[in-house]
């Protein structure tokens, strides 16, 4: 019984990254696919530089700035399409909104999914997937809620905005 040949589902085009050569690669979920995700040199280094994938960075760190353009984010969408926005406390809303899905996501969401993970187990803190998992829920809430607050006093204070 011969055992069939496998061919690639598509040729090696020119100038493509040879498999396995990138660390992203694996974004579409298969490390012999690379896709643009590991070819693209543009793409790449966008990638390079998010607080996830930089490397010599604590993950507190790493939670904390991701958590703070969150917090700054989040809040939008509720004060401008939530049930007060035409009140004059649509700000506070949003930044209480965000603030409230902030804590339910960080300490509710990234802790269920630490420990169904078992990153509880290790003591490592200096990588991610380890005791650091905790560091960086930490970071996350610190700068989720710290994104709100300054979404709140900019929009509050320093544009004046009192419902639109």
């Amino acid at each position: 019984m011969r055992t069939p040949i496998r061919k690639p589902l598509r040729p090696q085009m020119q100038g493509q990254a040879e498999v396995g050569k990138s660390k992203f690669g694996r974004l579409i979920g298969d490390e012999n696919k690379m896709g643009i995700w590991g070819t693209n040199p543009l793409i790449v280094s966008y990638l390079e530089g998010l607080p996830i994938y930089r490397e010599n960075i604590t993950p507190f760190m790493r939670g904390l700035e991701i958590g703070m353009a969150h917090g700054y984010w989040v809040p939008g969408p509720f004060t401008i399409g939530g049930p007060l926005r035409n009140s004059v406390d649509c700000v506070q809303a949003g930044a209480f909104s965000a603030a409230m899905m902030g804590v339910i996501l960080t300490l509710g969401g990234c802790t269920a999914y630490g420990v169904a993970q078992g990153f509880d187990q290790d003591d490592d803190k200096s990588k991610l997937k380890g005791g650091g998992w905790f560091d960086f829920r930490n970071g996350a809430f610190i700068g989720w809620m710290g994104g709100a607050i300054v979404y709140f006093l900019a929009e509050k204070y320093l544009l004046g905005k009192t419902g639109f």
